[in-house]
């Protein structure tokens, strides 16, 4: 559906660089705006319960080949595994949180 909505095969993608408990690391070869890009990474985290941080390792823009971007839960604590919110329905947050905050860095 991504290809057919936005022209095609030749609009590029996003392939998973690696995965673990305290990561993820994607590239991006898109020719959208990388910070378009991280919010979508952001929100759709945050919709599965998840608040995490953005960090881009490369960019187009500044030289490199493709966009990529690193992914990690925003507390030290959390963890993409089976007992984590992520992997289940999305977290209740407490009374005194508010909405889940979007963290972008780098």
């Amino acid at each position: 559906m991504y290809r057919a909505v936005n022209r095609g095969d030749t609009i590029g993608g996003w392939t998973v660089l690696g995965f673990d408990a305290t990561h993820a690391r994607l590239e991006k070869s898109t020719p959208h705006q990388c910070h378009i890009e991280e919010g979508i990474l952001i929100s759709a985290c945050n919709a599965l319960g998840v608040d995490v941080e953005v960090r881009q390792e490369r960019c187009v823009r500044d030289g490199g080949e493709s966009c990529v971007m690193v992914v990690t839960p925003a507390s030290a604590t959390d963890r993409w595994t089976a007992d984590s919110p992520a992997a289940g329905a999305p977290a209740e947050p407490a009374a005194e949180e508010s909405a889940p905050g979007v963290r972008r860095t780098g």
